[in-house]
């Protein structure tokens, strides 16, 4: 069966929907950039918006998609710019998986502090935060998103699959993520997820358009195939 279309309007869609979620989970998010903010305040943010903190626990799992969707990003720049798109694929995906592998489970225990508070509450939340793997995993997710889109665009952009426009807003994304880390701006934040989704969304529309032949090969069909050598006769 050829599934090409259908893998085709699954990555479109995957594409517009992916940074939709992150641009949802910017807003929704009642803590927003904890980067100078005590534990203490996070879990009181959380405690008076706890219908909202739910719905970021939903868009964390619901943003794996942005795995996909990177990936997506490297095979439709693969023909045009193949080493720029493998390594930009491969390192964007592996670093959005570590953000949202190490992600999930700290807003997972903002939420139960913040529904069960205690004296123990915020001293278990600040040892999450403090973890070295969950460290590790923001590190992997800094570096990987960063790195790795800057070098989607830089495939997008070489390839000519997509106007040159596209390359230029998925590369400058997570720049602009970063400088709003730097500048503690979650309005720069979400300003990088509009750029993602400026750009993806240009994206789905050349995958939509694109010829299933220049997508993936054709499945082969069985009755092409040779057929098995007959068997040996017996003595």
């Amino acid at each position: 069966m050829d599934i090409r279309t259908l893998a085709r309007s699954g990555a479109a869609g995957t594409l517009v929907i992916a940074p939709a979620v992150l641009l949802a989970a910017g807003f929704v998010n009642p803590v927003g950039d904890t980067d100078g903010q005590s534990v203490a305040d996070q879990v009181a943010k959380v405690v008076a918006h706890q219908g909202a903190m739910r719905a970021v626990l939903a868009l964390d799992v619901l943003t794996l998609l942005v795995v996909p969707a990177v990936l997506a990003v490297a095979r439709l720049a693969r023909r045009g710019a193949p080493r720029l798109a493998l390594a930009g694929g491969w390192i964007a995906g592996a670093g959005w998986l570590a953000g949202v592998v190490g992600l999930l489970p700290l807003d997972a225990v903002l939420y139960e502090a913040a529904r069960n508070p205690g004296p123990g509450t915020a001293a278990l939340v600040h040892a999450i935060e403090g973890d070295a793997l969950i460290g590790v995993l923001t590190l992997v997710f800094v570096l990987g998103h960063i790195v790795g889109g800057v070098l989607l665009g830089a495939a997008l952009w070489r390839s000519r699959a997509v106007p040159r426009s596209a390359g230029l807003l998925v590369g400058i994304t997570p720049l602009i993520h970063l400088a709003s880390h730097i500048a503690g701006s979650p309005a720069v934040d979400d300003a990088a997820s509009v750029t993602m989704l400026a750009g993806f969304a240009i994206c789905a529309a050349a995958v939509v358009r694109l010829p299933d032949g220049d997508w993936d090969a054709a499945p082969a069909d069985p009755a092409a195939r040779p057929s098995a050598e007959p068997a040996a006769a017996r003595p």
